[in-house]
Formats: structure tokens, sequence, C-alpha cells
């Protein structure tokens, strides 16, 4: 994909139309690009891959937006290395993030987010039924957050008086 363009899919392999994962994979190849690898998913991922996806990708930031009937989750192996600032929005369910398989670090719950200065990707559990969004961008602009030491930053729950 040429770096200049937009581009945007979405694919919902809990339709009977799709052949699922490897329709996924394909069309994101396609539209979004090697700039944005996909993770490899577990054995069982693969097995039950019912999820509906939207992607989005304008020159070096990619918003994509997951809706899970079924779980997800990475298998071990190498990851992507780039210099990313990525934010995890959950809607519903949860995602738990870790620097290897079945690590958890942390774990964003419906309502809340996360925003991490990501030099790796990051190994991911999706429980059924989650509703999410990753939006990556590149980190050069946020260099004041890299020399903060790279700390997740998450929202502090609001204080109500009694």
């Amino acid at each position: 994909m040429d770096d200049n363009k937009t581009a945007s899919f979405s694919l919902d392999s809990r339709r009977a139309a799709t052949t699922g994962r490897d329709d996924f994979e394909r069309s994101w190849r396609t539209h979004v690009g090697n700039e944005f690898p996909l993770p490899r998913f577990s054995a069982a991922t693969a097995t039950d891959f019912r999820l509906r996806f939207r992607a989005t990708r304008v020159r070096d930031v990619a918003i994509t937006s997951v809706d899970g009937a079924s779980a997800a989750q990475t298998a071990d192996g190498p990851s992507h290395d780039a210099d990313q600032v990525r934010l995890w929005l959950v809607h519903s369910g949860a995602w738990a993030l870790g620097s290897k398989r079945n690590s958890v670090e942390h774990t964003v719950v419906a309502g809340r987010f996360l925003l991490r200065h990501a030099a790796r990707m990051h190994h991911f559990a999706l429980p059924p039924h989650t509703s999410a969004q990753c939006i990556v961008l590149p980190a050069a602009p946020f260099s004041f957050y890299s020399a903060a030491g790279k700390s997740p930053v998450t929202p502090t729950p609001p204080r109500y008086a009694s």
C-alpha cells in the first residue's frame, strides 16, 4: 500500500459468506499494509474466529475496531518492533495486554483506556463479547511521553463527594 493513501475495510467473520481468519488476514494486508502487521493468533482463536473488524489507515496512523463473538488471543512468536504510541479503548469486555503470551501486565476493562508507548507489539487476550478499539500513532510527536519514562497513562477514577 502507498504510504500517502487512506485505506479502510470491514470484515464480519461471523457471517457464513467469509472464511474467517483467512479473509481477515488477506484484507488486512491489502488495505492496512505491513507497517501494522497482524499478530499471530493462537490455535484456539484460529479455530473459532468469529469477530467483526473495522480498520482504517491514514499514512502512519491505524485505527482498528473489534467486536468479538468469540475469544481472541495471540500466539507466542516474534513481535513487531516499531516506535509507536497505542491507545486501547474498551467499550465492553476487557483487553488483557502483556509482553508475552499468558503474562498479563495491564487489563483494560469496559469504560477505561490505556495509552502507552509501545516499542514492541504486545500479546493480548480478549474474552468473548469484547468491543474495543486500538489506535496506533507514531511515537515521535509524543517525545515528551518517552522522556517521562514510558509509563502507561490510565484515567483516574472520578471522586465523588459523599
